[in-house]
């Protein structure tokens, strides 16, 4: 996605290199996924489309024993697998439509 825009508009990189970090920021590397839900259960919603929530989670998971006793009341597979897998879906179709939209102006831009 970020490349078939970048060769048209340049300062997309910068854009991009913004919004990683800020998805970066909003995995739940450093904090428990339980934080969230506290915090805000709409906000839960929303956070749960980042793509990186339900891998760190299943990790965690796998790899910290009794870890999914500590899970949220009402978090189920389908929130840890299902809609970050749904949205990682779609964001790659997304980019893979923008780039074809852009392909044939390529040679233009270069």
């Amino acid at each position: 996605m970020v490349s078939g825009l970048q060769i048209r508009y340049p300062d997309v990189k910068y854009i991009a290199e913004i919004l990683l970090m800020v998805i970066f920021y909003l995995t739940p590397a450093f904090y428990p996924l339980s934080m969230v839900m506290d915090f805000s259960k709409t906000f839960f919603k929303i956070y749960m489309f980042n793509p990186f929530v339900g891998l760190v989670t299943m990790y965690r998971i796998v790899l910290l024993k009794g870890f999914i006793k500590t899970l949220p009341e009402g978090v189920n597979l389908f929130n840890i697998v299902g809609i970050p897998l749904a949205s990682a879906i779609a964001i790659l179709f997304f980019g893979f439509w923008i780039f074809r939209k852009q392909e044939a102006a390529f040679a233009d831009y270069i």
